[in-house]
């Protein structure tokens, strides 16, 4: 409900325009804290610095773990505030919300902190998961928000392409396998052992570690890299197809928004604050922005017959 605790606290901890000084500040802190967080996790892989700054990466670890916490108990509390979860009850909202990619990251790399803190297991065995905290920086980037839209709306179809590579690669080991097994027993003495092969070279990355010396072997080696230039540039062409895609419903959602606010043939104060709003949320550049509002106002103007000065309509 607008105007309670719950509803600002979902404004603050939300990335959802208008954006209020104080969601700026809270999105700044929040950032801070898991670049500081990161940092630390790298720095203190280094042997030296480990041993030097011992004390200072343990009260990060401590600072960061009643953190990040806080702040996930805090989204779970106000995520029924969210539009997504409109007319849910409660409770269900939030099971929704927890059972969502990033706050499920976020446990992931919540838990590590703990255990860490509290010595259950190696803090150098959970660097890949606390390193997850990265992901949170999804929320207040708009690109990044972007991509990860764009990820999950083609999901599906990425799934496709890359469940064609694996069987291409297995199909690639199983025949390399028959073919160079008997010269080359070390390397290709098992399927599993040629789907090494299979995958570096489908991928046209190429190593050079692993090569076929026969002539049915190289002839393989040679249709595999072909067929790899296309299929494995599957995934990223789709992805770059969708988002730019993306990009231009942005546009002409923005333009719908300049298109309404142009009704009354004028755009006063707020209409001006709102599709500035707009602008951000939509990752518009001001040029951009600018041409679209200029088209818009083109668009929607004439002449006038008594006094041909040119009006908005």
């Amino acid at each position: 409900m607008p105007g309670t605790l719950r509803h600002r606290t979902h404004l603050l901890l939300s990335n959802e325009p208008p954006r209020q000084t104080t969601a700026i500040v809270a999105t700044t802190v929040i950032t801070a804290m898991i670049v500081l967080n990161v940092a630390a996790v790298i720095l203190s892989s280094v042997p030296q610095l480990h041993t030097q700054f011992l004390v200072w990466f343990k009260m990060i670890e401590v600072v960061s773990a009643v953190f990040f916490t806080a702040e996930w108990v805090l989204r779970v509390w106000s995520s029924v505030e969210g539009s997504e979860y409109f007319g849910l009850p409660a409770h269900k909202a939030r099971v929704n919300f927890v059972l969502s990619p990033l706050p499920l990251i976020d446990i992931i790399a919540i838990v590590p902190l703990y255990l860490s803190i509290f010595d259950v297991v190696n803090a150098e065995s959970l660097i890949a998961l606390r390193l997850l905290r990265l992901l949170q920086l999804v929320r207040f980037f708009s690109p990044l928000v972007v991509l990860w839209r764009v990820i999950r709306s083609e999901a599906p179809a990425m799934m496709g392409a890359i469940f064609i590579v694996l069987v291409l690669i297995i199909i690639a080991a199983s025949t390399m396998y028959l073919v160079e097994r008997d010269v080359q027993p070390d390397v290709f003495g098992s399927i599993p052992a040629a789907m090494w092969w299979a995958a570096v070279t489908l991928t046209t990355v190429g190593y050079g570690d692993v090569t076929p010396i026969t002539v049915i072997g190289r002839m393989i080696g040679v249709i595999i890299m072909i067929l790899g230039i296309g299929l494995v540039a599957l995934p990223a062409g789709m992805l770059a197809s969708r988002f730019s895609e993306e990009l231009h419903h942005r546009r002409e959602e923005y333009r719908r928004r300049v298109d309404l606010a142009l009704q009354d043939g004028q755009l006063d104060d707020n209409e001006m604050t709102s599709l500035k709003a707009a602008q951000r949320e939509y990752m518009l550049t001001d040029q951009s922005a600018n041409q679209i509002v200029a088209e818009e106002s083109k668009r929607r103007s004439h002449v006038c017959q008594t006094c041909g000065k040119t009006v908005l309509t």
